[in-house]
């Protein structure tokens, strides 16, 4: 039976994930045995800084060739500067000159109206990412990836490349034929996965962003059980999962 998105009277029950969040940079973290995991001195899950592209884009971390450095919304607008400087990207020059807040959300705009050189740069970003997963997907073998943050609503746009990725690279998926599932609009609203202790959220999707804070032990909490509630996951299946607002 195929999983059901999450809605707000369900969820899905997982004790190991990986998240990703795409922001200005990109953050991660990772939940093992239902407790994050903090690594020897606090510093796991530094996705954002996994190699891509050997002698790619200089990251600001003083790496070439990071995630953060093909995947983050600092770098969709590097990619839109240097396309422009180039001299082959006139609708984002265009849009560049006439905003004064141009961001990446507008390079976004442009890509879904159908502009090639938006549609690269987006693509960019999706191989990217698809390669971190791979990677990761390869390397840990969870359950469930979930990737989140402000970027993440470009997902029209990024997720057919990351896919492919995936696809191509990681034996891992490409053996199992996992689900993906995209949480947006009302349903992102609502739908999480949640990482409780008793004092602090760890994991959260609040239609907005997504985040990872906190310390200490937690557990991955199903919503109660409703008519109709997916069923839980198993060892050989493998959920990506993108959260965002739109």
């Amino acid at each position: 039976m195929p999983m059901q998105p999450p809605s707000a009277r369900n969820g899905w029950e997982v004790d190991d994930m990986a998240m990703l969040t795409l922001g200005t940079g990109v953050g991660g973290g990772l939940v093992l045995g239902g407790r994050v995991w903090h690594g020897m001195n606090g510093m796991a899950g530094e996705f954002g800084h996994m190699t891509v592209e050997p002698e790619g884009a200089r990251c600001g971390c003083g790496n070439r060739g990071c995630v953060e450095a093909y995947a983050s919304a600092t770098a969709v607008m590097r990619m839109a500067r240097e396309a422009i400087a180039e001299g082959h990207a006139p609708a984002l020059a265009k849009a560049s000159s006439s905003d004064p807040e141009f961001s990446a959300k507008a390079v976004y705009n442009l890509a879904i109206q159908g502009d090639e050189e938006a549609r690269r740069i987006f693509r960019r970003v999706g191989r990217a990412l698809g390669i971190a997963l791979s990677a990761l997907v390869n390397a840990l073998n969870l359950p469930m990836y979930v990737v989140g943050g402000g970027v993440s609503s470009a997902w029209e746009a990024f997720a057919p490349s990351s896919f492919e990725e995936l696809r191509q690279r990681c034996m891992v998926y490409a053996a199992t034929a996992p689900p993906s599932h995209h949480a947006t609009g009302e349903q992102g609203a609502s739908a999480h996965v949640e990482a409780k202790t008793t004092k602090k959220t760890i994991i959260q999707e609040d239609h907005h962003h997504s985040f990872l804070a906190g310390h200490g032990r937690g557990i991955i909490r199903r919503r109660p059980p409703a008519h109709g509630e997916p069923p839980q996951l198993t060892p050989n299946l493998i959920a990506v999962v993108i959260l965002s607002s739109g």
